[in-house]
């Protein structure tokens, strides 16, 4: 085997690195994890005042609501199709 073709047989063998995960949403179609963030946080924000929490325990509150968020779509990557916007949040 010529040194080209063996170039051709391993670059024939080279994947692109995989697209970030989409999740099925009921409000927007397919949406990565950045994008649901995006969408959700207005939201949040909103009810984090509406209920008046302290303010200082806001970022963590939100970081953890997202981290329980993202585990639930790695085990069930259609959870969003389940609930609605709202939904999402609680």
């Amino acid at each position: 085997m010529s040194d080209s073709d063996l170039r051709a047989k391993i670059r024939s063998q080279i994947k692109p690195f995989p697209q970030e995960a989409q999740y099925p949403t009921t409000w927007g179609g397919a949406m990565t994890f950045a994008q649901i963030r995006d969408s959700l946080t207005p939201n949040i924000n909103r009810l984090t005042r509406y209920y008046r929490y302290v303010e200082v325990d806001i970022p963590d509150m939100i970081a953890h609501g997202f981290m329980n968020l993202w585990e639930k779509l790695v085990e069930q990557p259609d959870f969003l199709m389940s609930v609605d916007h709202g939904g999402a949040i609680k």
